[in-house]
């Protein structure tokens, strides 16, 4: 099981759904106080964002195992489907 965080709409990601509706990644899941606005020394402003959540079950061919080797896995995925999710969000 693997939990996908964005601030971008996560629902375009393969895989098995670890509960229906549930972190689907469609809708956001919560915000953080933390997209700055301003750098100020004595007044630094900061707004809030969205919070996206996708917990999935991976197929097999998506893992890698333990450390290192699953990482890289991950990594992969990610880099693979970029694009997608890109597209999603501009859409």
């Amino acid at each position: 099981m693997v939990d996908f965080i964005g601030d971008q709409p996560l629902d375009a990601l393969t895989g098995t759904p670890e509960a229906a509706g549930l972190h689907d990644g469609a809708t956001p899941t919560g915000e953080l106080n933390d997209h700055p606005l301003d750098f100020g020394p004595h007044q630094r402003t900061y707004r809030a964002r969205p919070v996206y959540r996708r917990t999935l079950h991976l197929p097999a061919a998506q893992r890698g195992g333990l450390g290192t080797a699953y990482l890289t896995r991950i990594h992969t995925y990610l880099d693979a489907h970029r694009d997608d999710l890109h597209q999603e969000a501009d859409a």
